[in-house]
C-alpha cells in the first residue's frame, strides 16, 4: 500500500513537472503590423506570427528583449562607454480581436515589427543548422538615445545625438545588443520595421559570435586583417538579409536614395 501511494505521488509530481514547463512554452501569437509582401514588393498590413513571445506586453522571449529608456555616450576620443540610464522594459499598448493582437498605437506597432524581424533572422539561422546555444537572445534598445563623441577632423571634437539608425553594437558579452534610434530625416517605413534591415543587424551579431569572438580582440592591431574582415562582416550580413527576406534592394523601403545601396550588384 506504501509502495502504492508513492508511486503515485511521484506520478502527481511528475504530471506536475510536465504541467510547468508546458506552461512556460511561448504560445504562438498573431499580430497585425507592417512586413514585407513579396508579391506586391512592397510593405503592408498583415497578420504574421510570433513563436517566441513569453511576455506579449513586455515584447520578450526567446529571440530579443526590448528595453526603452536607454542613454548612453559613445566617446571615440577616449575609447569608452558611458551609460547613463540602462533602460527599461517597454510596454506595449494592445487589443486583441478574434485571436489577433492589434497594436494600441504606431510606436507598439513598430516594436512588435521589431520582435518579429528578430526572430525571422534567428529561425533562419537554427534551421540552417546553427545550434541555439550561438544564438543567445541579445536585448533590443528601442529609440536609445546615444551621443557621439568625436575627433573626425583633427583636433575639432564633434558631438551629436545619433539618429536615423540601426545597429549592433559589440559593448561587451553582457550589453552587446541591437540599438533602434528615433527617426527623424527618414519618413518612410521605420528601420526596425524593414526585415532585411534587422536581418543585416542580426548577421552582424551572428559573426561576431562565429569569427570576432574566436579571435579575441587579437586582428585590432593588425590593420590589413582588420579591413578585410570588416568589409566582410558587411558582405556577409548584406547577403543573409537578401536571404532571409528574398529582397535584394530591401534598404530601399526605409532609407533616401542616396544612402542606398543594391546587394544584387554587389
Amino acid at each position: 500500500m506504501k509502495e502504492t501511494v508513492t508511486f503515485k505521488l511521484h506520478r502527481l509530481l511528475l504530471l506536475f513537472l510536465l504541467a510547468s514547463v508546458a506552461s512556460c512554452e511561448p504560445d504562438v501569437v498573431s499580430v497585425h503590423l507592417l512586413s514585407y509582401d513579396p508579391q506586391s514588393d512592397r510593405y503592408i498590413f498583415q497578420v504574421e506570427e510570433i513563436t517566441t513571445l513569453e511576455n506579449i506586453s513586455r515584447l520578450e522571449g526567446r529571440a530579443t528583449r526590448l528595453i526603452a529608456g536607454t542613454r548612453l555616450t559613445l566617446d571615440y576620443e577616449k575609447g569608452e562607454i558611458r551609460w547613463q540610464s540602462v533602460g527599461s522594459p517597454v510596454a506595449m499598448g494592445y487589443i486583441r480581436h478574434r485571436g489577433v493582437i492589434y497594436p494600441e498605437d504606431y510606436a507598439s506597432m513598430v516594436m512588435a515589427a521589431a520582435y518579429r524581424n528578430i526572430e525571422l533572422s534567428m529561425r533562419f539561422f537554427e534551421d540552417s543548422g546553427m545550434p541555439q546555444n550561438l544564438l543567445p537572445p541579445l536585448d533590443t534598445y528601442y529609440e536609445a538615445g546615444i551621443r557621439i563623441v568625436d575627433t573626425a577632423y583633427g583636433d575639432d571634437k564633434k558631438k551629436h545625438l545619433e539618429k536615423d539608425n540601426v545597429f549592433y553594437l559589440p559593448i561587451n558579452e553582457r550589453d552587446r545588443g541591437f540599438y533602434v534610434l528615433p527617426f527623424s530625416l527618414f519618413q518612410t517605413l521605420p528601420l526596425a520595421a524593414n526585415t532585411g534591415i534587422m536581418a543585416h543587424e542580426y548577421t552582424h551579431a551572428v559573426f561576431d559570435q562565429l569569427v570576432y569572438t574566436p579571435l579575441k580582440g587579437a586582428f585590432y592591431s593588425q590593420w590589413p586583417l582588420y579591413n578585410e574582415l570588416s568589409a566582410l562582416n558587411e558582405g556577409v550580413a548584406d547577403a543573409f538579409a537578401v536571404l532571409i527576406t528574398g529582397d535584394p534592394r530591401f534598404m530601399r523601403h526605409s532609407i533616401t536614395p542616396e544612402w542606398q545601396r543594391d546587394a544584387s550588384k554587389e
